[in-house]
């Protein structure tokens, strides 16, 4: 609890119910006091969460501004895409993709060529891996090919090797703890693009 930041306000809180295998939101209170009060990470913060293997965030705790900081830290950053356009704009994707080893994306109200492209799309902006889920009809994954490697640079020589050797071999390892990551690893396998 000594990394808890604890601020005055209601929590973000979310309706839903699942119909045949899909989740339906049927409302929110507009996240809380998170999304009025966004955290900012601060040194103390950032040596805590460099001390994780993962980081994960998403469009609705407003921590955008935040991802720089922790795509140098050495931990694999997540970030949840969510399903609404506001979040798939080319200026949004750009914010958050260079940052991200993965996204993730709810896509089931899209067909497969629709989310193949949306996947193409994040990669294409900087994410290492996306993954959409897709409901009842599974996922499906995207990812950046390899880089050639330069000499002396594992990895495709581009910064911290940690992030860039075989982001693909380190995810199901750094998630096999994740009770809820590893029924969405193990469960229906993500299909490759």
């Amino acid at each position: 609890m000594d990394h808890c930041v604890v601020r005055a306000g209601e929590t973000g809180l979310s309706t839903l119910r699942v119909d045949d295998g899909d989740r339906v939101f049927l409302g929110w209170n507009g996240g809380g006091v998170t999304v009025r009060e966004p955290l900012v990470l601060d040194g103390e913060l950032l040596s805590y969460a460099a001390s994780f293997d993962l980081v994960h965030s998403s469009v609705y705790s407003r921590s955008e501004s935040e991802l720089p900081k922790l795509a140098g830290l050495g931990p694999l950053v997540t970030f949840d895409l969510s399903s609404d356009d506001e979040f798939r704009t080319p200026s949004y994707l750009d914010r958050v993709c260079p940052h991200a080893d993965l996204v993730l994306l709810s896509c089931s109200h899209l067909d497969e060529p629709a989310t193949r492209a949306l996947l193409a799309e994040a990669v294409g902006r900087g994410a290492k891996l996306a993954l959409a889920t897709r409901g009842v009809d599974g996922a499906i994954a995207h990812e950046r090919p390899p880089r050639p490697s330069r000499a002396g640079a594992p990895g495709g020589g581009s910064g911290n090797p940690r992030r860039h050797d075989g982001l693909r071999r380190r995810l199901p390892h750094r998630l096999r703890g994740l009770p809820a990551a590893g029924r969405l690893v193990r469960g229906r396998p993500a299909r490759r693009t």
